[in-house]
């Protein structure tokens, strides 16, 4: 191929599909300053589609060879994924660009376009989102090369190096050490079994199901018992206003009531889940240790 990012990038396999696609976006012109303020104007002022889409198309050289340089980086995703993305960064600066302040389209559009397939690489590199936080970026850009430089066991020189914690540099380097794995992946080539098989399940079985149903049936049933047979009128207010209601009142709100001070409902609470306990464990339905 016949093009500068193609030559500086030859050790990058590129698909059919994406030689193509830089065959074609070869074809666009580039822009002179002044045809650029031009477009910029009919774009920005009078919402001209056939402008923008000047502008996006003669700049997309530019979007390529940044991708490309993600990719002989070593970036794993897919480079038409990676154009794509800095297309919709160059879109966004060229919504945000000021012709008034007097640089190119190209110098503006470049921070655009490298943030936003940054940020895609981010987010693509784990199903669990990474922080967007700059010293999790700067690690997170700079983590191969730090390593290189410097011994893996010496996260504090790392850490200096970049003005962050020792506890960033670990949660990053298990990050980028352990990547997800999926649960149907299987175990070893001699046998079908996947890692999803060892999964222990939290939740009961049918049976535990309805065996903790039958005993919770039959806990109520000996609590409803015991309140109607080993309870005052009084007791069974405040048991039921303290403990059953899904509102449960406050000891004073219930002295209020009853003209007597927290504490009194209080020792009344405690003689009357003590005598639910002793009507209970005679009727074995609670084993008291």
């Amino acid at each position: 191929m016949n093009y500068s990012i193609a030559k500086t990038h030859s050790n990058i396999d590129l698909s059919s599909s994406t030689r193509e696609y830089l065959k074609k976006i070869f074809l666009f012109p580039m822009l002179e300053e002044n045809e650029e303020k031009e477009l910029m104007k009919k774009c920005q002022i009078e919402n001209d589609m056939k402008a923008a889409q000047q502008l996006v198309t003669s700049h997309l050289k530019l979007v390529a060879k940044i991708a490309m340089a993600y990719k002989y980086k070593g970036c794993e995703l897919q480079l038409m994924d990676l154009i794509s993305e800095g297309t919709l960064g160059l879109i966004e600066a060229i919504k945000k660009f000021d012709i008034t302040k007097g640089c190119r389209l190209a110098t503006y559009a470049v921070h655009h376009i490298k943030a936003r397939i940054y940020n895609f690489i981010m987010d693509s590199f784990s199903l669990v989102k990474l922080s967007g936080a700059r010293v999790t970026k700067s690690l997170f850009g700079k983590y191969k090369e730090l390593m290189s430089a410097n011994s893996e066991d010496d996260l504090e020189c790392i850490a200096n190096e970049i003005d962050t914690s020792i506890k960033n540099v670990s949660d990053m380097k298990q990050r980028m050490t352990f990547r997800d794995c999926s649960l149907n992946n299987k175990l070893n080539n001699e046998n079908d079994e996947e890692w999803n098989d060892f999964l222990e399940c939290q939740n009961d079985t049918p049976e535990e199901k309805i065996i903790n149903h039958d005993e919770k049936t039959k806990f109520l049933t000996g609590i409803r018992m015991a309140c109607e047979e080993t309870l005052d009128e009084e007791e069974k207010e405040i048991i039921y206003h303290r403990i059953i209601s899904e509102n449960p009142l406050k000891l004073k709100d219930l002295a209020l009531q009853y003209k007597v001070s927290p504490e009194r409902i209080r020792q009344r609470q405690e003689a009357a889940l003590k005598k639910i306990k002793n009507y209970l464990s005679k009727n074995m339905l609670l084993q008291i240790a």
